[in-house]
């Protein structure tokens, strides 16, 4: 009888520098990831934010979380960049907040494309982000024993 169990990919470091200094209600994308040939289903993806930048952070804002892919067609990434933000359709969650120290935040199982995709935040705190601050992804999928 065969068993169904997570094969888990390699963490890796999607975003450092773009989340220094990265104003209120400003965007940030990430490096692409190709999931193209690898075809993972899933992401956990991490955002660590340090004290020193969110002062007023407590007040429950955070960060929007949204991911833009390749288009079917031309090779192209859909509307989401550093300064356009992506449709309200693309959502995947919130990395919402309620303190003003070091903070680790992980969005569970988002559903991934076979294909190069990205990123996107939108710092929603109120505050300047702050340097040393990351977005790392872990990718997975079932594996069949």
């Amino acid at each position: 009888m065969a068993s169904v169990k997570y094969e888990v990919g390699s963490t890796s470091t999607v975003m450092t520098t773009a989340l220094d200094g990265l104003a209120a209600n400003s965007n940030a994308i990430s490096d692409e990831i190709d999931n193209s040939t690898t075809k993972y289903l899933f992401d956990d993806v991490e955002l660590s934010c340090l004290d020193d930048g969110y002062s007023s952070f407590a007040d429950g804002s955070g960060f929007d979380l949204y991911m833009v892919r390749k288009t079917l067609d031309d090779g192209s990434f859909e509307d989401g960049d550093g300064s356009i933000d992506p449709p309200a359709s693309n959502l995947i969650g919130v990395f919402g907040n309620n303190t003003t120290s070091n903070q680790i935040h992980i969005l569970r199982q988002i559903p991934i494309p076979p294909a190069p995709y990205k990123y996107v935040i939108i710092n929603r705190s109120g505050d300047f982000g702050s340097s040393g601050s990351t977005l790392k992804v872990r990718p997975y999928r079932y594996q069949t024993t």
